[in-house]
């Protein structure tokens, strides 16, 4: 067992230097400086957290990363100039769609 720094949490070994914080948000201690953490495949993206992900995955609007890096500079332009971006800046909608009362972006940004 593994008893984390802050909480005094006792967790599994095989829990830690696994790129989740599964001591608590606010404490990292059982992702220490001493984890090795495996290589990412070719096609799979490294997450600041070491997580690997596929890169299919990356700015999907998900974060898959549990750290949002797989989300992080994924802003698009809209083509048209009465658009707007929504769903974390992935998706591009009318301005007509726009506080119409019926939510077209995931995330609820259009209402």
């Amino acid at each position: 067992m593994f008893t984390c720094k802050k909480s005094g949490r006792c967790i599994p070994t095989s829990w830690t230097c696994d790129s989740d914080l599964d001591c608590g948000d606010d404490d990292i201690s059982d992702e220490h400086d001493d984890c090795v953490y495996p290589e990412c495949e070719a096609i799979e993206f490294r997450c600041d957290n070491q997580r690997c992900v596929p890169l299919e995955y990356v700015c999907d609007g998900d974060d898959d990363c549990r750290d949002g890096t797989d989300e992080r500079s994924c802003k698009q332009k809209c083509d048209g100039p009465h658009e707007f971006l929504c769903d974390k800046g992935t998706l591009c909608l009318s301005e007509a769609l726009a506080c119409n009362g019926v939510r077209d972006c995931n995330d609820g940004t259009d209402e």
